[in-house]
């Protein structure tokens, strides 16, 4: 079973800065030797913010790629003089869809002390894949769910707590 715990994609709506540091590292990062990529989460203040995004691909928007004719088949099958059979692959019928919808919000707990950002995100995406001797009809669910927690100890002190799910669900037939 895997985690997936670090190719978790955070919404783009959810990301406040993104950092890409490379050659000489400050000790700060630790022991990286040839680059860090540093993100970090929006956060609340005083004011009552909340929004919502969705995007929507459907299939029939999306361009259909050549049928390509390899030389090569992988079931070994040659013809009469002894050379592989050429193979099409049926990239035409390859297709996918997605639906994103987020909702988010923010504001203070505690006026001036105690901040929060909360994001939902709601994923639905198919996929039918033609390969040259398979073919995958995918279907993935995965909600997004973050909360971020800022809590001003003092004027110098800053304690936060980022906490998300990014469970995926995947069904398919291969």
């Amino acid at each position: 079973q895997y985690t997936f715990l670090s190719l978790a994609q955070p919404p783009f709506e959810a990301i406040n800065t993104f950092q890409v540091k490379t050659g000489g590292i400050p000790a700060a990062y630790g022991n990286a030797l040839g680059g860090v990529v540093n993100m970090t989460t929006k956060s609340g203040s005083n004011e009552f913010h909340s929004g919502a995004d969705v995007v929507w691909d459907p299939r029939w928007m999306s361009e259909t790629s050549p049928n390509v004719v390899s030389s090569y088949d992988l079931s070994g099958n040659k013809n009469q003089y002894g050379i592989p059979q050429q193979m099409i692959l049926h990239n035409n019928d390859n297709a996918s869809s997605d639906f994103k919808l987020d909702l988010w919000g923010s504001g203070p707990i505690i006026q001036d002390k105690l901040f929060f950002y909360a994001m939902y995100q709601a994923n639905k995406a198919g996929s039918d894949t033609y390969g040259l001797t398979t073919s995958t009809d995918l279907k993935t669910t995965s909600p997004y769910e973050l909360l971020r927690l800022d809590w001003d100890i003092t004027d110098n002190n800053v304690f936060s707590l980022t906490a998300w799910n990014a469970k995926q669900t995947q069904d398919g037939i291969v």
